[in-house]
């Protein structure tokens, strides 16, 4: 046999080797992988998942099992631990130790707190304040009203207002006085004369005799004018009502 024929035939060996592998990992393996996962294996994970888990870790286990040991662990053993840790907690801790604390701690620091924001409070406003108005603010204001406002005042307001009474206001008010009490006293001399010296005259020589006059007619009249209404027409009216009565009923 040839040296190159061997060679070639030594080439293809590898090569024949691999198709046999894919030919077998094609044709036998995969389909065997694949028959075994979805006939084998699906279906036992399926049943462990859906089963087991459930009802045998689940409801077994938690439900007959486990859910019992931890009620009788909790009832008998971790409440009676959680009722004595709390009692003695509160009892023997807590009870005394909160006065305690608020005694000997709290009440303390608070007032420390206190007197620290009152110290603070006094040196740096109230102290400052009260110096800054006892040497600064009370005297420039004595000295800013005597000095300043005082005469501006004075002199744009005070001084203007008196000059304006004095030679407008007053002298006005005056001439108005004046005028309404003459024209009071010219009116009550011409209502005097036109209306209330008529109104006398017509009273005493019109109407105080006029009024006399019909008293003494109406005196003179009364006696016979009630002796014809007695005598005369209260009889004929008398009678012609009975006359009356008889004709018509």
């Amino acid at each position: 046999m040839p040296p190159r024929l061997l060679w070639e035939g030594l080439k293809r060996i590898p090569r024949l080797i691999g198709a046999a592998f894919r030919l077998f990992t094609d044709h036998l393996a995969k389909p065997l992988a694949i028959l075994f996962r979805d006939w084998v294996f699906r279906p036992l994970r399926n049943f462990v998942r859906n089963y087991l888990w459930h009802l045998l870790i689940q409801q077994l286990l938690f439900g007959m099992v486990l859910t019992p040991i931890g009620a009788f662990l909790l009832s008998y053993f971790l409440r009676p631990i959680q009722r004595a840790i709390e009692e003695w907690l509160w009892r023997r801790v807590l009870k005394p130790g909160i006065p305690w604390v608020f005694r000997n701690i709290v009440k303390p620091i608070a007032e420390a707190i206190v007197w620290t924001i009152t110290t603070t409070w006094k040196w740096l406003v109230v102290v400052p304040v009260s110096a800054l108005w006892r040497y600064a603010l009370r005297p420039g204001g004595r000295w800013l009203l005597t000095a300043v406002i005082e005469p501006l005042v004075t002199w744009l307001i005070i001084w203007p207002a008196k000059q304006v009474w004095r030679w407008i206001l007053r002298p006005l008010l005056v001439v108005i006085v004046a005028i309404v009490v003459f024209g009071w006293r010219v009116a009550t001399t011409v209502v005097a004369f036109t209306v209330v010296a008529p109104c006398r005259w017509l009273h005493r020589a019109v109407l105080r005799p006029l009024a006399a006059a019909i008293a003494r007619a109406w005196h003179a009249l009364a006696d016979p004018v009630r002796r014809v209404y007695q005598r005369v027409i209260m009889p004929w009216r008398t009678r012609i009502s009975e006359v009356w009565t008889t004709l018509f009923g």
